[in-house]
């Protein structure tokens, strides 16, 4: 799952590329010029005359550099860089490059993996690695001047490999696609089908020649035969008969999304292993087409059971060229699509079933993020801290008054560098904080001093209060996970819109029940879980009341069982919560003392006395975070804390964490709330990236997430958080785990119930299943793995191939508020990748 493309050749073009072309060659290899002495010249090549030959060391790990500074490019300024390469002989085990050059890697040595295993790809092949996303980053010291390739290469004792490099080059970035899983259609094959036996075949061909060459004056002349329709039966009613041999009337296309994203039209091929499907100009922006695949591919590769590889490319730039598979998922067992479209859930025996999450994110979901109009102004001073400044203008937002929608407005930060040596605080409901881009050349906030602390806060006060003598017991023997409804002793002290929490005792009985009061003492910390301590407050509003049967808008994220001591109900006020706040479009940077490293891990920095976390929202509803990159921060981006609800996270970034890999560090995206959607953002070297803490009570969804150089797992970390939806998430380089942890930590225990993976991608899952509950993995691709400990696994299906409909989410938001809603929330991207 490396951002690698490496593609065997269908057909070739190489050509000097001008101003205006994608590629731009640094070398064609036709010469020695740039590269270390242990290379020489083949004529065995890709393309023109010549390709770079050497003859990695056997046995142990080979180098050979071509240093390209005498060009004048700068290829951190594109998007990738391509070469062909081949080897010949046995025994080449991994090749990796290594590029310098500032600002990649921050100067040190980016690294990206180009093939490891035991047996290389016979013939030549492209590989095309995406800069800004190395897979590693090597060397101690940064070097600002310095600019080559390092072909690195590891072998066996008796290898006897060659290596052969051709035509380096640079690519812009052209479009992104997306494939979609193939349609079916029926046509009409009533006007070919002579012997009217439901198929055009060679009877019907048969049929069709006895009539060639007649023309309307010819007595045997027969209209049915005349195809088009021009009086006689000849070549051109040949060729529409033949296009139709074979058929049955069903056409299968594959829907593909693409993005331009140049400025001017593309020129577009798409194709298989063996031909070319489809040439089309694209315009600027996004354009969805339908691809046809001939009846010779569908009689070989049922896309109903096999998976159809596909590429694209800027006709004439294979350079350009990325690769995908396309196929149709199956239905999962407990979650399908209905006769009407909708989704069908299956129960257990107990009644519980895969909840809706799709009330998660800003205002229940389903609802866009507001655009607040600026109240207030702030540019960027030359030197000095920034700190006081900014609060105080901070502060006079928040003084003003509420417009009718909530809001007091946004403080702008025009674009520029600020300085902060302490933290800021928003504490007022309806104020936003907003930069002019969350890149090295936007708003950028920099995090001075060696204190751990988090940037910006926003932040209300206090705690739920009850509402003094509303407290009823739950009457239901069992309350299934996924349920609204429920009965109670008295129902009358209640109405719709109420806000209410729904109470779960932690009784002793149940922490026996699931063995978290025999914890395994691994070490002297170790606490057992103790009764009362993990209770849970479902925060819910009620929806609906007959008699003193309540149903509320979010579903149970556990089940209540009258024999662990049920459950209750009560009103609650919080008048400290504040509601409509956001952050949004700027960058946060922590500086730090980069001569702390890790000995062990020349690529990381350790320091731990900068600041730690980039936004913490505390005691909020109906608030967000989008466009926000965070970089060198040792916790995590955004902190959705656990008197937090109805929170959305999106299109944001937590870049190179600095701190000691260990617990308690590089959290990128942890929530302890309930209600919250953290979608679209990205992770590099994080260690528990994606990731739920003690005693969450859901329903919470990431969605579209993706984690490189993961230095841990993503999932529930630990002591019972409940009811999360992991959506499309993919991890690289590490795994997705739900399992019991023991006494990891403190006692962590039983990390997660009721967790559903979807259509996830990781090196590896544990899922286990726990005493009373359960946990899903549903579509996922990746090694199942035993847990730590020897559990029940969880539920596991389609294991390897992924599952309809692609998003959980989406589908259930589109069920619940129509497609609308999944609009307001989601790209067109993934709105075109349901469809």
């Amino acid at each position: 799952m490396r951002s690698i493309i490496t593609c065997t050749i269908l057909f070739l073009w190489a050509c000097p590329c001008s101003a205006s072309d994608p590629v731009q060659t640094l070398t064609y290899c036709d010469n020695l010029s740039g590269w270390s002495n242990n290379v020489q010249l083949s004529r065995d090549a890709q393309e023109g005359r010549f390709a770079i030959v050497a003859s990695p060391p056997a046995g142990q790990t080979g180098f050979f550099t071509y240093n390209f500074f005498s060009t004048g490019q700068d290829i951190s300024q594109r998007h990738s860089l391509s070469f062909w390469w081949k080897v010949e002989g046995n025994g080449l085990r991994d090749l990796k490059i290594k590029v310098r050059n500032h600002p990649l890697g921050g100067g040190r040595e980016a690294i990206y993996t180009i093939w490891e295993g035991q047996t290389p790809p016979q013939g030549w092949q492209l590989a095309v690695v995406e800069l800004a996303k190395p897979h590693e980053i090597w060397g101690r010291d940064p070097d600002y001047n310095r600019r080559y390739i390092t072909y690195r290469t590891e072998t066996s004792q008796n290898s006897n490999a060659r290596l052969f490099i051709d035509h380096i080059a640079t690519v812009d970035q052209t479009f992104s696609w997306q494939v979609d899983a193939p349609v079916q259609e029926i046509n009409s094959i009533d006007h070919l089908d002579f012997d009217d036996n439901g198929a055009v075949g060679f009877s019907d061909f048969i049929l069709f020649v006895q009539k060639f060459g007649a023309t309307q004056t010819d007595a045997g002349y027969d209209p049915i035969y005349d195809l088009d329709s021009d009086g006689q039966i000849g070549f051109g009613d040949f060729l529409t008969f033949a296009a139709g041999f074979g058929s049955d009337g069903t056409q299968w296309y594959i829907p593909i999304t693409f993005e331009n994203a140049t400025t001017q039209p593309l020129n577009i091929v798409v194709g298989t292993e063996t031909q070319i499907l489809l040439t089309q100009t694209i315009e600027a922006g996004t354009t969805l087409i339908r691809v046809p695949i001939p009846r010779d591919i569908i009689a070989s590769r049922d896309p109903s059971i096999y998976p159809i590889p596909i590429w694209a490319q800027v006709a004439d730039f294979i350079q350009t060229r990325s690769s995908s598979v396309s196929y149709v998922p199956q239905n999962s067992k407990l979650v399908y699509s209905g006769p009407d479209g909708r989704l069908v859930y299956v129960p257990d025996e107990k009644g519980n079933i895969i909840p809706d999450f799709s009330h998660c994110g800003y205002m229940g979901g389903g609802v866009g993020l507001p655009d607040v109009p600026v109240a207030m102004t702030v540019q960027p001073q030359a030197g000095g801290d920034d700190t006081a400044r900014l609060q105080a203008a901070i502060d006079d937002v928040s003084a003003r008054a509420l417009d009718a929608n909530g809001f007091r407005g946004t403080l702008l930060l025009k674009r520029g560098k600020y300085r902060i040596g302490g933290t800021l605080y928003i504490r007022a409901s309806g104020v936003v904080l907003r930069g002019e881009g969350e890149g090295e050349n936007g708003t950028v906030l920099i995090a001075t001093g060696t204190e751990q602390r988090t940037l910006i806060e926003f932040e209300g006060r206090s705690f739920w209060q009850e509402v003094g003598g509303t407290r009823q017991a739950i009457v239901d023997d069992y309350v299934p996970v996924g349920a609204k409804i429920f009965s109670i002793v008295d129902a009358s002290g209640f109405a719709v819109g109420d806000e209410i929490l729904v109470h779960r005792p932690s009784t002793a009985q149940w922490i026996a029940a699931i063995g978290m009061d025999r914890i395994e003492m691994s070490h002297p910390d170790v606490r057992q879980w103790e009764p009362g301590t993990y209770d849970f407050r479902f925060d819910r509003t009620i929806t609906a009341i007959e008699g003193n049967r309540i149903t509320i808008d979010a579903p149970m994220g556990n089940a209540f069982e009258r024999e662990y001591g049920g459950g209750w109900v009560l009103k609650y006020e919080y008048l400290g919560r504040i509601e409509q706040v956001g952050i949004e479009n700027l960058r946060g940077v922590s500086e730090f003392d980069d001569s702390e490293k890790d000995e062990s891990r020349e690529d990381e920095f350790i320091d731990e006395d900068h600041a730690w976390n980039f936004v913490v929202f505390s005691r909020v509803q109906n608030a967000w975070a989008r466009d926000i990159t965070s970089v060198h921060f040792g916790y995590a981006c955004v902190t959705i804390g656990n008197l937090a609800k109805w929170m959305t996270v999106q299109d944001s970034q937590c870049l190179d964490p600095v701190s000691q890999i260990t617990g308690g560090r590089r959290y990128s995206f942890p929530i302890h709330g309930q209600l919250s959607l953290v979608q679209r953002c990205y992770t590099r070297r994080g260690r528990h990236d994606y990731v739920l803490h003690a005693r969450v009570p859901g329903p919470n969804v990431f969605l579209d997430c993706t984690a490189d150089i993961a230095h841990n797992d993503s999932g529930p970390h630990h002591r019972w958080s409940v009811c999360t939806l992991f959506d499309n998430v993919i991890v690289n380089g590490n795994a997705i785990n739900v399992q019991d942890r023991q006494g990891s930590g403190t006692g962590h225990g039983w990390a997660g119930a009721q967790k559903v993976l979807w259509n996830c991608e990781a090196e590896s899952f544990i899922v286990q299943k726990p005493p009373t509950s359960q946990n899903y993995a549903i579509g996922c691709i990746g090694e199942k793995r035993d847990g730590w400990y020897r559990r029940e696994d969880g539920y596991w299906e389609s294991h390897g191939r992924k599952v309809s409909p692609r998003s959980l989410y989406l589908k259930q938001l589109e069920d619940r508020l129509g497609i609308e809603a999944v609009k307001a929330v989601a790209t067109r991207t993934q709105i075109g990748r349901e469809n």
